[in-house]
């Protein structure tokens, strides 16, 4: 899991930093579809996160209650 955590943020700072770099020569269209990508990509890494906090607890309480 936290293999691809880091994949994922690897991505993000990519997106980042290459509309950072390319938004001047951007045209308006395009600057949404990126800032739309990078906004997808954040909501997947939140939800992924949230999921894999969620996964671990329950792997806790199962460990718990097999105590």
């Amino acid at each position: 899991m936290e293999g691809q955590l880091k994949t994922m943020r690897a991505e993000y700072e990519n997106k980042i930093s290459e509309y950072q770099s390319k938004e001047a020569m951007m045209t308006d269209p395009v600057k949404l579809d990126r800032q739309k990508e990078i906004a997808n990509l954040e909501e997947r890494i939140q939800n992924f996160q949230q999921t894999a906090q969620e996964s671990l607890k329950k792997s806790k309480t199962i460990c718990r209650s097999n105590d």
